[in-house]
């Protein structure tokens, strides 16, 4: 028996038809199941779409808040540095008003004229050293006698005292 080559041909063309047969039929199921969950896919891709959305509406959210808080930070910057400030210049104080009650009561006690003056009047004010603070120019205007000043043990008059001193002196004088 001979095999014609037409033979050999359709045989083979015969198999690559049973073979692409078999193809179709595997690629027909999965067709069908993938038109199944079509639904399933089209609820995931809806989902995932508001996902998105609400996404891009927290970062606008993120952003306006990130931006209140930059404005919060500058102004506790600020308030920092005026109390920083305001400390120094209050520590200053204090340690004068210290020296001068040191040194009063040591005069006091060796015997010195004490009817003559307040001790703790004699105390000098503090200098400014640098600007004020924004805070203290917001507060607006003084105390009646802060303008005024104050005559010292000697007679002469020195510069106005600030509130904190004044709060101090009183401080002192009501604990003695």
């Amino acid at each position: 028996m001979t095999f014609s080559f037409s033979l050999t041909l359709e045989i083979i063309l015969a198999l690559l038809l049973v073979v692409m047969i078999w193809y179709s039929v595997i690629l027909n199921r999965r067709l069908t199941r993938f038109r199944g969950n079509r639904e399933q896919m089209e609820k995931l891709a809806a989902t995932f779409n508001d996902a998105t959305s609400r996404a891009s509406a927290s970062i606008g959210d993120l952003r306006i808040a990130s931006d209140a808080l930059q404005d919060q930070l500058a102004k506790a910057e600020s308030l920092r540095d005026d109390l920083v400030f305001l400390v120094d210049r209050g520590t200053i104080a204090a340690d004068r008003l210290e020296e001068n009650v040191r040194l009063a009561r040591d005069e006091h006690a060796g015997g010195g004229d004490s009817e003559t003056a307040d001790p703790l009047e004699v105390v000098e004010p503090v200098r400014q050293q640098r600007p004020a603070p924004k805070v203290a120019a917001a507060r607006g205007a003084r105390n009646a006698d802060a303008g005024e000043p104050v005559a010292a043990a000697g007679g002469k008059k020195s510069a106005p005292r600030s509130e904190a001193e004044r709060a101090l002196l009183k401080a002192i004088r009501s604990a003695n």
